[in-house]
């Protein structure tokens, strides 16, 4: 399975958190960025900062939503 990533303020870049009860491979403070608040955010209409999403990745999300669910396919299913 997979870990979570987060980013690190003091880095200035994100970082690898591991699995489960493993702290973040640079060892200081992270932030973590909830996928779910951030699918509020983009459904707001918002633009989230530039650490959580890159511009360009914003603009073609929310190009895309005109034709429904951005990230929806026959692939991936709701």
């Amino acid at each position: 399975m997979l870990g979570e990533f987060a980013y690190c303020p003091k880095c200035g870049e994100w970082t690898y958190l591991g699995g489960a009860g493993e702290g973040p491979l640079c060892g200081h403070e992270v932030e973590r960025v909830s996928g779910s608040l951030l699918r509020g955010v983009l459904l707001e209409g918002l633009r989230p900062t530039a650490v959580v999403m890159r511009p360009e990745v914003h603009d073609v999300v929310v190009r895309w939503r005109m034709w429904g669910h951005p990230f929806v396919t026959w692939c991936y299913p709701k």
